[in-house]
C-alpha cells in the first residue's frame, strides 16, 4: 500500500513547478514519463545484488557487457520449476520465473538462482587463478546458502539501513533537499 505522503499529486506538481520556476505542464509531462518508467521498479527483484554481480562479472571475468535479467515465463508447463535460469557464458544470465509466485517466494527463488551464478563465477575464477575451489560438483546446496546471504542482507538493508539513513521523513523534506541542490551555497563564496 502506498504512503499518500509520497504520492505526487497535482498540488505537489504545482509546488515543484513553483520551487524550480518551470511550467506546470513541464512537471506534469516529466511525471508521466517517470511514472511509465517506475511502473517496472517493483519487478526489479534483488536489483542491487544483480547490479553488483554484473559489475563483478564485467571486472573480474572481463565480460564487458554482462547483464542479468528476470523474465516471467511466457507459458507455464506442468511440472516446470517455479524459477530457473539460463547462463549464456560471457553475455548474460536470465532468470525465468512463474509470475504467480508471491513476492516473498519469488525473492527466495531468484536469490537461489543468483547463488548458481555466483558459483559459476567462483568455479571459473578458481580455475583461472588456480585458487582453492569450494565448488563441490553440485550447486544446489551452495546456491541456497548464497541465497540466504542475499535475502538476509536485503532484509537488513530494508529494515535497518535504508529507513534510518536514506528515507526522508516527509515529501516536503524531499522537495527541500532538491531545492537546496539548485541553490548556490553562499558560504563557499
Amino acid at each position: 500500500m502506498r504512503d499518500e505522503e509520497f504520492v505526487i499529486d497535482n498540488e505537489k506538481k504545482k509546488r515543484i513547478a513553483k520551487a524550480f520556476e518551470v511550467r506546470l505542464d513541464t512537471v506534469a509531462v516529466l511525471h508521466k514519463m517517470y511514472s511509465d518508467l517506475a511502473s517496472n521498479i517493483k519487478y526489479q527483484y534483488l536489483a542491487h545484488i544483480m547490479r553488483s554481480m554484473e559489475v563483478y562479472f564485467r571486472e573480474k571475468m572481463e565480460y564487458r557487457l554482462f547483464i542479468i535479467s528476470c523474465e516471467p515465463y511466457k507459458q507455464p508447463i506442468d511440472g516446470q520449476k517455479p524459477c530457473f535460469a539460463h547462463y549464456y557464458q560471457g553475455q548474460s544470465f536470465v532468470i525465468f520465473y512463474d509470475k504467480s509466485l508471491d513476492e516473498r517466494a519469488l525473492r527466495v527463488h531468484i536469490a537461489h538462482e543468483l547463488g548458481h551464478l555466483f558459483l559459476i563465477a567462483l568455479k571459473d575464477i578458481s580455475e583461472k587463478d588456480k585458487r582453492q575451489n569450494v565448488y563441490e560438483g553440485t550447486t544446489e546446496p551452495l546456491s541456497s546458502i548464497l541465497g540466504i546471504f542475499a535475502i538476509s542482507e536485503k532484509n537488513d538493508f530494508y529494515r535497518n539501513i535504508s529507513e534510518s539513513q536514506r528515507d526522508h521523513k516527509d515529501w516536503t523534506a524531499i522537495l527541500n533537499d532538491f531545492v537546496n541542490l539548485a541553490t548556490p551555497n553562499t558560504s563557499d563564496a
